[in-house]
């Protein structure tokens, strides 16, 4: 079985008694781009690549992040008020701050959706080209992650790998299935994976703090903009990374009259001393003065 990383501190139970709240600091937005995919069987799940795209496709906690790897496991890696799920997807995300997994639940299905559509071709392709550890095959159809992602409430903490190298400080979003938020796959498909693979030995960790972000993942609209509103924000955080003080106005006067009365002022005092003026005060002075001396002389 896959190593069990005693000094690890993930993955753990997801229940219904998270520490607090953390709509701001674990906030995941996301706009995933089609990708072409390499399967590799590594014996206790299947890892895919996934393209880089430009701009990143995740922000969270006002950091972009890239997709470096996806894998699939089953049994699922974390618990649900004890309870594993079918399968789990882990997308793991490096950025330029930290390291991002995305953990998803999978729940088996008879029916047919986006999601089991996805995970059909992903499954079917290993079992026929890539059976034996170590074996690769490329996917025949692109993907997106963006079919994957439920739009519900997901959870968020901090921790180690799970898996080898079991190190590092993690952001974890981890989907609850008890919740609604998982995705699906097809229950035949779920049979070849598990004997595609084997059952990992990963155990579940105690003592981390995790909480909840009720809004659930936002969608990337307008990649820029989102950027620019989320780095120009300057509430004050808790350090959950919620709002303390809502009463702070950082924003600038709409009207800027103050500032244009300042400039006119400025430039009547520089008027005022400027040399220029002197000088033709002066040849004024001058010019009258020969005058009445010319009147004078008329008289006389």
């Amino acid at each position: 079985m896959e190593v069990n990383c005693s000094e690890s501190t993930a993955p753990i139970d997801i229940n219904d008694t998270p520490t607090n709240t953390c709509d701001l600091k674990c906030k995941y937005s996301f706009k995933y781009k089609e990708s072409t995919s390499t399967i590799t069987n590594n014996q206790y799940y299947l890892s895919l690549t996934y393209e880089q795209s430009f701009p990143e496709p995740v922000i969270f906690n006002a950091n972009t992040y890239q997709v470096n790897e996806i894998r699939i496991y089953s049994p699922s890696l974390h618990t649900y008020s004890g309870i594993k799920s079918d399968a789990e997807i882990i997308i793991i995300h490096s950025g330029s701050i930290g390291n991002l997994l995305v953990c998803i639940p999978l729940i088996k299905t008879q029916s047919v959706n986006s999601s089991t559509k996805i995970l059909n071709n992903i499954i079917i392709n290993t079992n026929k080209y890539a059976k034996n550890t170590g074996d690769k095959t490329l996917l025949t159809q692109t993907i997106n992650l963006n079919t994957l992602i439920p739009n519900k409430k997901y959870y968020s903490y901090n921790a180690t790998l799970p898996f080898p190298p079991c190190d590092g400080i993690y952001s974890y979003v981890v989907f609850s299935k008890d919740d609604g938020a998982f995705s699906t796959i097809n229950k035949n498909q779920l049979i070849t994976l598990q004997n595609l693979i084997s059952k990992h030995n990963i155990s579940i960790k105690k003592g981390i703090k995790f909480y909840v972000n009720k809004n659930g993942p936002g969608l990337i609209s307008n990649d820029i903009e989102k950027r620019d509103d989320i780095y120009i924000d300057c509430k004050p955080l808790s350090p959950d990374g919620d709002i303390i003080d809502e009463t702070i106005n950082t924003k600038l006067p709409k009207s800027n009259d103050f500032f244009q009365n300042i400039d006119i002022k400025q430039k009547l005092t520089n008027m005022r001393s400027n040399g220029v003026i002197k000088i033709v005060v002066i040849i004024l002075l001058m010019y009258i003065i020969l005058k009445l001396f010319s009147f004078i002389i008329n008289k006389l």
